[in-house]
C-alpha cells in the first residue's frame, strides 16, 4: 500500500463517520472550492472542468462521470468508496482535505472538542490559547485554556472568512457558553452566525445549510445530535434571503470588492440586531 493510498484510506474512514447532510455539504463545497477558489485550477465553469478529463458525450463512461460532478455540485452526498476515490484522484490535495475538514466533524460532533481545538492551524491556536507551559497537550488543546475573547479578536477571525476561522469562532462561542456561562447567543456566537451567513449563503452555494445550522445549535447547546434529518424542525431562510438581497444590490451598484461589501453588510445586519436569535432558532 502506497503512502497516497494510505492517506486516502484514512481520509475516507473519517469522512464516512459524517452524517449524510454533512457529507453533502462537504462534497458540494469542496467541488466549488476546486472550481473557483483553488489557485491551481480556477476553471471558469463546470463544463470546462469536465472537458479537462477528455469528456466525450457519446462515451457512456465519461458521460456517467460528467453527471457525477454536476450532482456533486448540486448537493449529492458521496456514499460509495469507488466514487469517493474517483473524486480524490481527480482533485488536488487542498480540495481533498476540504472534503474532510475538521469543521464538518466539529459541527457533526464526530470528535471531541479537544481534538477540534488541536486541528486548528497554529496561528489560530496562538491567537486563541494561553501559552503552553508544562501541561499535557490534551489540557493545552481545551476550552479551559482559551484566552478571554475580545471584540478585536473576534473581528480578526471574522475578516479571515475561512472554514478554519469559522471553527475558531464556534469553539470560542462554545467556551463562552460552557465555561463562562454566557447566555445565548453569546458575543462570539453572533459573529460566528454572521460568518455562517457569509460562507454558506454567499461564498458557497450550500443545499443543506439549514441542517448545518441545526447541528451547530445542537453543538452550542451541548446536546448530542439524535434527531434524524427527516424529523428535524427547520426554521425559515429569511436571513439567507436577506443575504441574497445584499448580493443583488451589490451587483447592481457594481461594488469594486464584492467580498468586502458582502462581509460588512452581513456583519452589520446581525450585530445591529441585539435580540437576534442566531443559531438558537434552528
Amino acid at each position: 500500500m502506497t503512502k497516497s493510498t494510505e492517506y486516502q484510506d484514512r481520509l475516507l474512514k473519517k469522512y464516512f463517520r459524517l452524517s449524510m447532510p454533512m457529507r453533502s455539504i462537504a462534497g458540494q463545497i469542496a467541488i466549488q472550492y476546486h472550481l473557483h477558489y483553488s489557485c491551481i485550477t480556477n476553471f471558469k465553469s463546470m463544463a470546462g472542468f469536465i472537458r479537462s478529463f477528455g469528456y466525450d458525450p457519446f462515451d457512456n463512461l465519461t458521460k456517467k462521470y460528467g453527471n457525477f460532478w454536476y450532482k456533486l455540485r448540486a448537493g449529492r452526498a458521496l456514499t460509495q468508496t469507488n466514487t469517493c476515490l474517483y473524486f480524490l484522484n481527480s482533485v488536488g490535495m487542498l480540495t481533498a482535505k476540504l472534503l474532510n475538514h475538521s469543521l464538518w466533524h466539529l459541527i457533526d460532533q464526530t470528535v471531541d472538542i479537544n481534538k477540534s481545538v488541536s486541528r486548528l492551524p497554529r496561528p489560530l491556536k496562538q491567537q486563541l490559547l494561553l501559552p503552553r507551559n508544562k501541561e499535557e497537550l490534551i489540557e493545552y488543546h481545551s476550552l479551559q485554556n482559551f484566552k478571554r475573547s475580545y471584540p478585536s479578536g473576534r473581528e480578526c477571525l471574522y475578516n479571515l472568512q475561512s472554514h478554519d476561522s469559522f471553527s475558531a469562532l464556534l469553539l470560542t462561542a462554545l467556551m463562552q457558553i460552557t465555561e463562562l456561562k454566557h447566555c445565548r447567543p453569546s458575543s462570539a456566537e453572533k459573529i460566528a452566525y454572521a460568518q455562517f451567513l457569509y460562507l454558506f449563503g454567499y461564498k458557497y452555494r450550500t443545499l443543506k445549510k439549514q441542517e448545518m445550522g441545526h447541528r451547530i445549535n445542537q453543538l452550542l447547546s451541548s446536546n448530542r445530535i439524535i434527531a434524524e434529518e427527516s424529523v428535524v424542525s427547520i426554521s425559515s431562510l429569511k436571513d439567507f434571503e436577506q443575504v441574497e438581497e445584499f448580493l443583488k444590490v451589490g451587483i447592481e451598484n457594481e461594488e469594486l470588492d464584492l467580498d468586502i461589501y458582502m462581509s460588512e453588510k452581513i456583519k452589520k445586519f446581525i450585530t445591529g440586531q441585539p435580540q437576534h436569535l442566531c443559531f438558537t432558532k434552528y
